[in-house]
């Protein structure tokens, strides 16, 4: 399910191309050309929502899938580097390590994972992808309040047994706390409501981000849409910012 909603966010990125105006000569009874008028253009949109709809009409856990989607936002710690995770899936696919750090050479432990896996006999992949996000979830849950080798590579191997191939791939990539699907919070916050990055930014708080943009859905009247307002909350940590260089205290009292 996580590959599915990776893929269809992922193809939406790209801009829709631009249809051009075909005008066409009109030859009246008398033998006069006429053409008709220009019809105005309509300018687009110069910072489009690309994944404007994302949350309409979903009935699926929309907080979850949100939190999947971000996990370079809503990180949790797997006490995993990407020479343990070889290490690990060296022993689930009883193949040479050696291999699979040559492989790892290229860059994403996730694609090696991914091709020793299509590659082992002892612990092949599944045929179709059965995994709920609700499990996905509650694994890297109970991964990361796992910090021995041995109790890390039981319960991946457990999963792994579960998965297809690119299921393991994007699990590996929900460890590393990038999916590589080329959009940040703000693209996928800005589909939830317009204000939904800004009321992030301000309490850190998705579920209740999320929560109130629900709730705000449920209350709204037909044909009217509430607006989910920005409020921080105390004792809620912000996200730092870059200071201003001031060339006079007079310059930084004013600011």
């Amino acid at each position: 399910m996580i590959n599915q909603h990776i893929s269809d966010l992922s193809s939406k990125t790209a801009n829709t191309p631009k249809k051009k105006a075909v005008i066409q000569a009109k030859i009246s009874p008398s033998g006069q050309i006429s053409s008709p008028k220009k019809m105005p253009l309509v300018s687009s949109n110069p910072s489009p929502r690309k994944f404007s709809g994302f949350a309409d009409g979903f009935r699926g856990d929309l907080y979850l899938t949100i939190k999947l989607l971000l996990p370079g936002v809503i990180k949790s710690v797997y006490n995993l580097n990407d020479k343990q995770i070889v290490k690990l899936f060296s022993r689930t696919f009883n193949c040479s390590q050696e291999d699979m750090v040559r492989d790892l050479e290229q860059g994403d432990v996730s694609e090696t994972v991914r091709i020793f896996f299509e590659q082992s006999k002892s612990c092949p992949p599944a045929a179709k992808s059965l995994l709920t996000i609700q499990e996905v979830d509650e694994f890297l849950t109970q991964l990361s309040k796992l910090s021995k080798e041995e109790e890390q590579q039981n319960l991946l191997q457990e999963v792994a047994s579960r998965c297809t191939a690119n299921d393991l791939k994007c699990i590996i990539r929900l460890i590393k706390h990038d999916l590589k699907m080329n959009a940040g919070a703000k693209h996928v916050l800005d589909a939830l409501d317009p204000n939904a990055y800004e009321a992030f930014k301000a309490s850190r708080n998705l579920h209740d981000v999320v929560e109130r943009v629900l709730k705000n859905q449920q209350e709204s009247q037909p044909g009217m849409k509430k607006i989910l307002s920005v409020q921080a909350a105390l004792m809620t940590p912000v996200q730092p910012m870059l200071a201003e260089a001031c060339k006079s205290i007079e310059y930084a009292m004013k600011k």
